[in-house]
């Protein structure tokens, strides 16, 4: 996830804290601080791994906690997955 914070007025640390949740509420994020992490006007990519998406849909959940929240882009990269009872030439070209 990509986050900016890029507004002046927003310089101060605590004037946005917030929490994001990804897949059946794993907290990722607790009262996350873009300016108190790396300060105002700078950018700042934060990597998630090891979550497991079980219904081939990716819930990620942002909750204010403090103004609001902001998320600059998602990028989501598929892990290798661990497959068992097939031979490689059972598994689908598009898998």
């Amino acid at each position: 996830m990509y986050f900016a914070e890029v507004s002046i007025l927003d310089g101060l640390s605590g004037e946005r804290v917030f929490n994001v949740d990804i897949e059946d509420g794993q907290e990722q994020l607790i009262n996350y601080d873009i300016n108190a992490n790396i300060g105002p006007m700078k950018a700042i990519i934060k990597t998630f791994t090891g979550i497991e998406v079980k219904d081939e849909k990716i819930s990620i959940d942002v909750k204010t906690v403090v103004r609001n929240a902001t998320v600059s882009a998602i990028e989501v990269i598929q892990e290798s997955r661990k497959i068992t009872g097939l031979e490689s030439n059972d598994i689908p070209p598009s898998f």
